[in-house]
C-alpha cells in the first residue's frame, strides 16, 4: 500500500525523536545491567531497541504517527492523507509482533522473560521522561495496564514493579 510521503521536516523529527528514545532506553538498560542479572543481554537489547521502526514496514507510517502526536501536543489539528491511518495500524501491529518488549508479542504471557520485562520498564520510563509525565516513571503506566490489558503471573508482576522501583531510585 503506497501512502503519501512525509515531508523532510516530519522525517527529521521522527529520526531525532526515535534516536533520543532509543538512547534513553539504552541508558536505563545499561544502568540496570550493572545491578540486575542478564547484564550483557540487557545492553544488547538496549542497543537494538525499536530497531524495526527503521524498517520499510514501519518507518513511513511511524513518521506520520509521530507527526500526529507532535501536532496534537502543539494544539494543531491534523487530518491524515488517504491510507495513512490504515498503514499506521499495520505498522504498529508489525512493531508489536516483532519486538519482545511489547506484551502483545507473546502468545502466552508465561513466555515473557525477565529481560522482556526490564526492557518494557525502560521503554515506559523513557516515554514518561520524553513527555515529562508521571513523575518520569513507568509506575503510572504499569498501574494502568497490569492486571487489566496486561495479565502477568504474580512473579512477573512483582519483578516488573520491583524493576520500576529500582530504576526510580537511581535515575
Amino acid at each position: 500500500m503506497k501512502i503519501q510521503s512525509p515531508t523532510q521536516e516530519m522525517t527529521e523529527f521522527f529520526v531525532t525523536r526515535t534516536k533520543y528514545h532509543i538512547s534513553l532506553v539504552l541508558k536505563h538498560m545499561t544502568t540496570l545491567a550493572s545491578i540486575l542479572p542478564h547484564g550483557e543481554e540487557l545492553i544488547i537489547r538496549g542497543e537494538n531497541h525499536d530497531e524495526s521502526k527503521w524498517s520499510e514496514q514501519e518507518m513511513i507510517p511511524y513518521i506520520w504517527l509521530h507527526h500526529y502526536h507532535k501536532c496534537k501536543k502543539e494544539g494543531n489539528d491534523i487530518v491524515y492523507p488517504p491510507k495513512v491511518q490504515e498503514a499506521i495500524g499495520k505498522a504498529v501491529a508489525h512493531h508489536v509482533a516483532n519486538n519482545r518488549h511489547h506484551y502483545e508479542f507473546h502468545q502466552n504471557p508465561d513466555g515473557i522473560t525477565e529481560i522482556d520485562l526490564i526492557e518494557m520498564v525502560c521503554d515506559w520510563t523513557a516515554i514518561a521522561q520524553e513527555h515529562n509525565q508521571d513523575n518520569l516513571s513507568a509506575q503510572q503506566w504499569a498501574n494502568k495496564v497490569v492486571g487489566k490489558t496486561m495479565i502477568l503471573n504474580s512473579k512477573q508482576s512483582l519483578f516488573l514493579y520491583n524493576t520500576i522501583d529500582i530504576l526510580d531510585s537511581i535515575k
